[in-house]
């Protein structure tokens, strides 16, 4: 077992029992998730996790990540200190910016939401678990700040203790859901039902037969591979740059489809014009990954729009509650009847660098909320700004 520092803290002695009085607590570092992963997976299956604390979803980024050189593993795993499971794992990474050492949630713009993979409420209490927070923060070395992003409020319907630390503040982009309840085809915009009528219509009329399915597992390979080509065409058209043009992020999105990971197409005959990557987790489905066809005349049978209702059809008629869009802002999510979910971000400095980093961060999100200030700032101290 690879273990780090040792950080452990002492029963209460408070003269009356008290309901958080749980025990002493330890947090070892862990520098490689094999060890952890019995543990890891009873934790996550008998407590709660996102979907991107999972360890199916943490040993992938800690193996591509770690192959490209662009982040370490810093796993803190917190447990009682007479011994026994970890009731608090913390997938952290450490990462080189110009900022300085950076440690926070294993990211590198790939995960979307975050919070520690914790016991059940039954096991450990609100308050403990916010303990345990403050345990693992502790035990954080080698670093000039810890930056905690896109933190959820909530984990498996309990609070998230990360999200309500003392100086969090609004992370600037929002993540975005679907209630697959009863009666959410009626949520959808009306100008999305026309104009999604209209080109499944004219799709079968002039394409042929189509079908939304979930690929098969021999088949997830090759559905795959065409999103791949899908978003490579549609990248090198926009003069944009996509996150699977890493070869590093590329093998670890692969490498789930031989776990959370599935593919949805939207066949055409025996050709795949659209494809959509993403993990289910639980009775969610989150959506990641889309890719469609753009060459010739496919832009006009809207692609997108009938794959992801196709998607979110299929998901309901297969029992799943949601189709989470996951983070960001864009304006299309805003037809299907999505509910908002406001993220936190956490920064705290660790290094002399690290307070001065902190205080100029701080100030810029501050900022926000004066979009005039925002920009002059933006003038002043662009590069700064940026990196934050």
């Amino acid at each position: 077992m690879t273990t780090g520092t040792i950080i452990t803290r002492e029963r209460r002695t408070d003269t009356a029992p008290r309901d958080d009085d749980e025990g002493s607590l330890r947090a070892i570092v862990f520098d490689d998730p094999a060890p952890l992963e019995a543990a890891w997976r009873r934790l996550e299956r008998e407590g709660c996790s996102t979907a991107f604390q999972r360890f199916d979803w943490a040993r992938s980024w800690y193996a591509s990540a770690s192959a490209a050189g662009i982040a370490e593993p810093m796993i803190i795993a917190v447990s009682r200190a007479d011994g026994g499971d970890p009731v608090a794992i913390f997938p952290f990474a450490r990462t080189r910016s110009k900022l300085g050492f950076v440690i926070g949630f294993a990211d590198g713009e790939v995960c979307d939401h975050t919070a520690p993979v914790l016991a059940s409420r039954t096991v450990l209490s609100d308050a403990a678990a916010a303990r345990a927070c403050d345990l693992a923060l502790a035990a954080v070395t080698g670093t000039d700040i810890v930056k905690l992003e896109k933190l959820v409020p909530t984990v498996g319907g309990r609070p998230n203790p990360l999200y309500h630390l003392n100086g969090a503040m609004p992370f600037p982009l929002a993540s975005y859901s679907v209630p697959l309840d009863a009666g959410w085809e009626k949520r959808l915009d009306k100008g999305l039902v026309k104009n999604l009528t209209r080109a499944r219509r004219i799709l079968r009329e002039q394409k042929g037969e189509w079908s939304v399915v979930r690929a098969a597992p021999d088949e997830a390979g090759d559905v795959f591979a065409d999103l791949l080509e899908q978003r490579q065409a549609r990248f090198a058209a926009t003069g944009g740059t996509d996150i699977l043009d890493h070869d590093h992020w590329r093998a670890h999105y692969a490498g789930l489809l031989s776990g959370p990971g599935v593919v949805f197409a939207l066949r055409v005959g025996d050709e795949v014009v659209a494809s959509e990557f993403g993990l289910t987790d639980g009775d969610t489905f989150l959506a990641l990954l889309p890719g469609f066809r753009r060459d010739g005349d496919w832009k006009k049978y809207s692609l997108g729009q009938v794959l992801t209702v196709g998607i979110m059809e299929w998901c309901a008629a297969h029992g799943l509650k949601a189709y989470d869009m996951t983070i960001g802002s864009e304006a299309y999510k805003f037809a299907y009847g999505v509910t908002e979910t406001r993220l936190n971000a956490v920064m705290r400095p660790v290094s002399a660098r690290g307070h001065a980093v902190t205080a100029l961060w701080r100030a810029k999100e501050r900022l926000r909320d004066n979009p005039q200030l925002f920009t002059a700032a933006k003038k002043l101290f662009g590069p700064l700004t940026g990196r934050m």
